[in-house]
Order: C-alpha cells, then sequence, then structure tokens
C-alpha cells in the first residue's frame, strides 16, 4: 500500500470507480458518459497508486478506456493486469477485443489463443453473465424470504412496525 493509505482507501476508490461506471452505462447523454467514465479512470488511477499489486484494479481501468474508445490505453491496463495474474483470462479477451478495434486482427487472434481451449469454449457474453447474476441474487432472496416465513422470524418490515419485537408471545 502507499504511504498513508489504507486498504479501505484502496478499495473505496474502486468502489467510487464501479459506481461512476455503473451509472454512465446507465445514461443516454455521451457528454456525461464521458465524463461519468474519466471519473472512474481517475478512482482507478487513485487505486493504483495506492496498491499498484491488485490486478482487478488494472482491469476495471482498462474496461474503462476500452469503453471510451481508447483502446491503446485500455491494451496498457489489460497488460498490466496480465503482468499480475497471467491466468485472469478475461484480461486477455478484453485486449483481444481491442486489438480487433484498431485493426490488429493477428494480434487478437494470437491473444485468444493464449486462453486455453476450455476456457475460450465457456465464454459468454458480460451480458449473459449480468442476467446469471441477477437470477441469483433473486433466487437467493426467494429463498431466504422462504426460510424466515417457515421459520415463524417476522419479516424485516413487521419486526420494523413493531419496535423489533417479534410478536411472538412467550411464556
Amino acid at each position: 500500500m502507499g504511504a498513508g493509505e489504507s486498504r479501505e482507501t484502496h478499495f473505496s476508490h474502486i468502489k467510487l470507480g464501479d459506481q461512476a461506471v455503473e451509472k454512465a452505462e446507465r445514461t443516454y447523454s455521451v457528454q456525461e458518459r464521458e465524463k461519468l467514465f474519466a471519473t472512474a479512470i481517475q478512482h482507478y488511477q487513485k487505486a493504483v497508486e495506492i496498491n499498484p499489486n491488485y490486478h482487478l484494479t488494472y482491469m476495471r481501468r482498462g474496461l474503462a478506456h476500452q469503453k471510451m474508445g481508447d483502446f491503446k490505453e485500455a491494451i496498457a491496463d489489460f497488460e498490466d493486469c496480465l503482468a499480475l495474474n497471467p491466468l485472469f483470462f478475461a484480461a486477455n479477451f478484453s485486449k483481444a477485443d481491442c486489438l480487433d478495434e484498431i485493426d490488429e486482427y493477428e494480434l487478437a487472434v494470437m491473444e485468444r489463443s493464449r486462453v486455453p481451449q476450455a476456457v475460450r469454449q465457456r465464454r459468454v457474453t458480460s451480458v449473459e453473465v449480468h442476467q446469471e447474476v441477477e437470477e441469483r441474487q433473486a433466487q437467493h432472496s426467494t429463498a431466504v424470504k422462504r426460510a424466515h416465513t417457515y421459520s415463524g422470524f417476522p419479516s424485516q418490515s413487521a419486526a420494523a412496525g413493531s419496535g423489533g419485537k417479534s410478536g411472538v408471545a412467550r411464556e
């Protein structure tokens, strides 16, 4: 970690960067998107300065650069990510996508070939991953609600309305 900087500060910058990216992906204004991605990149840069050995920060910053169309900057970040964690294959795929964007097709093919065949066959889009995460979160939420219902625990709203008391008579 950087001098005087804490682990919490490092991760708070990552979180702020992630929030800016999420907000940018939901806005339709091109100017606002660019501003939000630039803010995200600044937060990721601060996180890198605090801890230059965390590969996911480079990955996140690279993705933000990629979404802004700064493909050469993105490629540099993906390479830094891979230098720290050569088995983080998402960086290979993202780097190859950027190489395609700058018409470096042969290099893109070579980059994708660095990923084991078994991993390449299972590659899914980020949309598919996002959908799966949402489905799992919904299933978990439903399961938790059922567990509370069947176990006799009050729901959070019922507990809040009764001052936190369960309403179950005790003898």
